[in-house]
């Protein structure tokens, strides 16, 4: 899994690669970004290239919510923050969790585990809906 971290606090930073190695040594740190004018040139032209982004909610140059009026992000993203006040902001701009600092191992694995099993139910849900397809499709044909 490629993963791009948004992250301005150095410390909290180290600490999140840390984890994120510890959990699942094959994870591909892509970059470590640090404002948001970095994050919006870097997503512009490099967001396919990941599949996972950590975001701290206040960077050096404003909350990072701004980087969704600049850009469309489509990736999930897994909010990382000091401060409890930005949790409805934060599922407004694709968040799938929203984890208080400082981070440990039990709540990253839990959100990455949350995660593996959205990918999963959605995997699920679009080989149902194809299934659907091929059987009305099947059902013109025939009938």
């Amino acid at each position: 899994m490629n993963i791009l971290i948004i992250e301005d606090e150095k410390p909290a930073a180290d600490n999140l690669k840390r984890l994120l190695l510890d959990y699942d040594y094959s994870i591909v740190i892509k970059d470590n970004l640090q404002s948001i004018e970095q994050s919006v040139d870097w997503l512009k032209s490099r967001q396919d290239e990941v599949d996972l982004i950590f975001m701290d909610i206040r960077l050096i140059d404003g909350l990072s919510f701004e980087i969704f009026n600049k850009v469309g992000v489509y990736k999930p993203i897994i909010f990382l923050t000091a401060f409890s006040e930005y949790p409805l902001e934060a599922f407004h701009a694709s968040g799938i969790d929203y984890l208080l600092k400082p981070l440990s191992m039990k709540t990253l694995s839990a959100s990455m585990n949350k995660l593996e099993r959205l990918h999963e139910s959605l995997s699920l849900s679009k080989h149902k809906i194809q299934l659907e397809e091929l059987g009305k499709t099947l059902r013109n044909s025939l009938g």
